[in-house]
């Protein structure tokens, strides 16, 4: 008899009680409809987001032969210096990754589901080492024409956080768009009928994998350090 403590059921997909459930939340974002609703987060949402999180973890190291991680993240906001206080993300956020600085991204919102790759956030050593790199030209020029494939291929770029060039360039450098960028991730919208399908992890392990040789170039050019 097996033991069903020590084996997941498979992912079928999202139920519609948590779409519901993110629907409501969004409409209704205070802890006292939370405490009301929070065994529907607790027996319906987290654990179909834990079942999800390690098939696609799974099924993207099979397609890729690393290991891969992930991270749900919190429910609960962290609104100390934030101008929005409402306590809770009405969203499922998802990041996995093989190591260095780059990932990929998942993200179920209550009427979306978005998939994305690259790296986030980069600290000023990284920061630095990106724009050494992307301000030579063989690399720069990789890189933005892996970015404009992605862009034709129904991906969109994150715009970039910097308004003018940083300083040491100029604004008639080749690459200047992307020296702008703090943070450089591409993503895309899945159809939202997957949402409830037993067919989603694989379709955004695939996605992933298709994302690949993006996040490969994109973190030759940042160095050898482990992200978190």
């Amino acid at each position: 008899m097996e033991n069903s403590e020590q084996k997941q059921p498979a992912f079928n997909g999202f139920s519609a009680e948590v779409i519901e459930f993110l629907r409501d939340l969004k409409a209704n974002n205070n802890r006292e409809w939370f405490t009301r609703n929070k065994a529907s987060y607790s027996e319906f949402l987290h654990p179909q987001a834990a079942r999800f999180a390690g098939d696609v973890a799974q099924q993207l190291a099979d397609l890729s032969g690393r290991a891969v991680n992930f991270k749900i993240f919190r429910i609960y906001r962290d609104v100390r210096f934030s101008k929005d206080k409402t306590p809770y993300n009405s969203h499922i956020h998802m990041r996995f990754w093989s190591g260095g600085h780059v990932a990929w991204f998942f993200a179920l919102e209550p009427d979306e589901i978005l998939v994305g790759a690259g790296a986030m956030k980069l600290d000023n050593n990284t920061l630095s080492a990106y724009r050494v790199s992307v301000s030579q030209p063989e690399f720069g020029e990789t890189l933005g024409d892996s970015v404009d494939a992605l862009v034709k291929q129904g991906f969109r770029c994150n715009p970039p956080e910097m308004r003018r060039y940083p300083v040491g360039f100029t604004a008639d450098h080749r690459h200047c768009d992307l020296l702008r960028h703090k943070s450089l991730t591409v993503w895309r919208t899945l159809d939202w009928k997957f949402a409830t399908s037993s067919l989603l992890a694989s379709n955004v392990a695939n996605s992933f994998y298709d994302l690949l040789p993006f996040n490969d170039y994109l973190q030759s050019l940042l160095g050898d350090e482990n992200g978190l």
